[in-house]
């Protein structure tokens, strides 16, 4: 359903489901979800807590009657609306869409606008990072330096890759980082399966275990497929989000700050860990200096 007032987007739509609420509740922290959305993010963990702030939560929660009277106005104005295609899938034959009420875009059920999920909390692993890599103490920026930093031996290091992982992997459900590239002349970065090879240089393709996207030049954006795929990008991002969906074998990139896809690798087929990797690329004498940043999700 496609929504004609803007005014109302973000107030009336779970960060869960993205869709518009369906008896809501309001937590004491401020935020609104549907009722069964959050029971059904409840049956996954220990404690109740609220999936945005993660402040602890009564498992008691009641209806919030005015929203649920906004929303029942809202939807009886969106009602008779046209059928809309997905953005990503260009209209070609798919399952009922539904618009992201924050931007205003359409999405089938595999490609739902993934930056309004609940984020991932990235961190970088210094034991997989090149020796040339510098890592940030917080273990959320890397870049690349001039000289060898101190990197004993370890199985997880990259010695010809000068890239890094997270220390988080996953070999089921979703998730969703962001990361600045703001500055930035080349970088790659994307998510890559446990068993790549890291002591050999490997081509960026799915073939080989990684799914990402690169920048070359300043202004070459490249989907890292095999041959690669050049993108024609109408704005430089500035910070890029990752969503991956490990059951349907989806991972998506996307400008996080205009809000717009940039590429999917779509159809793959996952059976080991999956950890977010990134590639500052070569310093070039200073002209690369800048830093990936693992940027809090807005």
């Amino acid at each position: 359903m496609a929504s004609s007032s803007g005014e109302l987007n973000e107030e009336l739509q779970c960060s869960i489901c993205l869709d518009v609420f369906t008896d809501p509740v309001t937590t004491p922290c401020g935020h609104n979800f549907c009722r069964t959305c959050l029971n059904k993010f409840w049956t996954n963990t220990q404690t109740c807590f609220c999936p945005l702030c993660k402040k602890t939560l009564s498992n008691d929660l009641e209806i919030n009657t005015t929203l649920t009277k906004v929303v029942q106005y809202f939807k009886k104005l969106n009602q008779g609306k046209s059928e809309v295609f997905c953005d990503i899938c260009d209209g070609r034959n798919q399952k009922a869409v539904k618009s992201c009420l924050t931007c205003q875009s359409s999405y089938c059920e595999t490609h739902l606008e993934p930056h309004h999920r609940v984020p991932l909390d990235v961190t970088l692993d210094l034991d997989t990072a090149h020796p040339y890599l510098i890592l940030s103490d917080d273990g959320k920026q890397v870049s690349h330096g001039d000289i060898v930093q101190d990197a004993p031996e370890n199985p997880k290091r990259f010695d010809y890759v000068v890239c890094v992982l997270a220390k988080q992997g996953f070999s089921s459900g979703r998730f969703y980082y962001e990361v600045q590239v703001k500055g930035k002349t080349d970088w790659d970065f994307g998510v890559a399966r446990e068993s790549i090879n890291r002591k050999e240089i490997n081509t960026l393709t799915p073939e080989n275990g990684f799914w990402a996207v690169a920048l070359r030049n300043e202004n070459q954006y490249i989907a890292c497929e095999s041959p690669p795929v050049s993108l024609s990008l109408r704005v430089k991002p500035e910070i890029v989000g990752v969503f991956v969906d490990y059951e349907e074998g989806l991972v998506s990139f996307y400008d996080a700050r205009h809000r717009s896809h940039i590429y999917s690798f779509t159809g793959q087929t996952f059976t080991e860990k999956l950890y977010p990797y990134f590639s500052p690329y070569l310093n070039e004498g200073g002209k690369n200096s800048k830093p990936l940043i693992i940027s809090p999700v807005r």
